[in-house]
């Protein structure tokens, strides 16, 4: 276990390795990149991860711990209501809203999953938080319409990988519109 100091050194590193990925791409996100972002001493940032790999991991599982961890709270949110859909539509479009006003953390996650296919050890990191996702949709639908089949949630996953995908690049006033559209064309049928 981490020591308090040391878990919010390396917290510290990954946020700043958060900037250096938006800023640079993935192939820019080095040591000394962070050391500097961060405004550390150079070395800094090797001291916590020893090399590339482990910098690039560490921050595959902090940006997806994240985003699994805010689907988790917002299908518990949606749980606690009827599930009627309003208040799962809503949900859901709030939560895409917030991820496209973080735009740091999506365009990490875009650049991590275009490096899984090339990094096996990446692609477990984002294969294992994509399962999660999964798994946690398959239990709403399966609250919502029991007849659904489980497998039906990998597609609603893909489906609002592709919503924000197309969201990402769009002013923040098209982005909300379409959103709030490209969620309920996804999931309106299955929550009404």
């Amino acid at each position: 276990m981490a020591r308090p100091v040391a878990a919010e050194r390396r917290g510290l590193l990954l946020d700043a390795a958060l900037d250096v990925v938006v800023e640079l791409g993935l192939r820019g996100l080095t040591h000394r990149a962070v050391d500097r972002s961060a405004g550390l001493a150079e070395g800094t940032t090797s001291a916590y991860f020893r090399t590339r790999q482990a910098l690039h991991v560490a921050l595959a599982e902090r940006v997806t711990r994240r985003l699994t961890d805010d689907v988790d709270r917002v299908l518990h949110e949606v749980g606690e209501h009827d599930e009627g859909s309003t208040e799962a539509l809503a949900a859901v479009a709030g939560l895409f809203t917030r991820w496209l006003d973080e735009t740091p953390l999506l365009l990490a996650k875009v650049e991590l999953t275009l490096e899984a296919g090339r990094d096996p050890e990446i692609a477990a990191v984002v294969a294992a938080s994509k399962a999660r996702v999964v798994d946690l949709v398959a239990g709403a639908l399966g609250a919502l319409d029991p007849a659904r089949p489980a497998a039906d949630a990998a597609v609603v996953v893909a489906s609002f990988d592709g919503i924000l995908l197309a969201a990402l690049p769009m002013s923040p006033h098209d982005r909300e519109a379409f959103v709030a559209d490209a969620v309920r064309l996804t999931i309106g049928a299955r929550v009404g």
